[in-house]
């Protein structure tokens, strides 16, 4: 009976070459999914067939085991998830984005195009770099200041 290993689903190295068959298991690693720099990284990994090996593992060891799969996860046996459960993965998602970027302020902004002369642009510049604030900031207190102070609803 062959034993599930933790790498690429073959057989443990141990119960594959004690049987002899240790060309077949080589030739069988090599035809993977997995590249050689990946099966170079398993070498020095321990690879226990069941929980009593891993129990019986150093703590050294076992760090080793978990820092692989800690990088490397294994997917397989995922299932996809259900509509219903991929509704909810995407709400979840679309809630993250919205509270990426800057913070709201007030009703939030919309960006419009505004044609201005070319001198005055000159001057709501310097004006701002003086006062040490933005342009938009500057605009929208001048705004603010001409239409006056907000109503409340």
């Amino acid at each position: 009976m062959w034993s599930v290993s933790l790498h690429a689903g073959a057989n443990t190295a141990r119960e594959v070459i004690g049987r002899g068959f240790s060309n077949r298991w080589m030739r069988a690693m090599k035809k993977t999914a997995m590249s050689k720099k990946d099966r170079e990284e398993l070498t020095g990994i321990p690879d226990p067939a069941d929980g009593a090996e891993f129990d019986a593992l150093s703590d050294a060891d076992k760090e080793k085991i978990y820092r692989y799969y800690d990088t490397h996860p294994k997917l397989t046996g995922l299932r996809k998830p259900t509509k219903a459960e991929q509704k909810v993965i995407d709400s979840q998602v679309a809630a993250e984005r919205k509270k990426r970027g800057r913070p709201v302020l007030g009703e939030g902004s919309v960006q419009i195009a505004v044609t201005i002369e070319a001198g005055l642009l000159r001057e709501v510049d310097a004006y701002a770099k003086k006062h040490k604030i933005k342009r938009t900031q500057l605009i929208a207190h001048s705004l603010r200041k001409t239409i006056g102070p907000r109503k409340s609803a």
